[in-house]
């Protein structure tokens, strides 16, 4: 996962400029069974002012990259 990349290799390696925006994430459901969602919003807290993770908000209903597919 990227995300996991970013975290576990790259943020000690890389120089974030936070931005004075708010950005709203969305852990995938792949994420969540990692249980990545920790690790998502700590890189999105070095990029944003305020990072807004919705509440009640589980499955998008895409199943990953299908719903590009078919998108029916």
């Amino acid at each position: 996962d990227q995300v996991e990349f970013i975290h576990d290799f790259l943020l000690d390696k890389l120089t974030f400029e936070k931005q004075p925006v708010s950005i709203a994430i969305h852990t995938t459901c792949s994420s969540t069974k990692m249980h990545l969602e920790e690790k998502l919003y700590t890189v999105a807290a070095l990029c944003a002012d305020k990072v807004i993770v919705p509440e009640n908000v589980s499955c998008c209903g895409w199943a990953g990259d299908r719903g590009f597919f078919y998108p029916e």
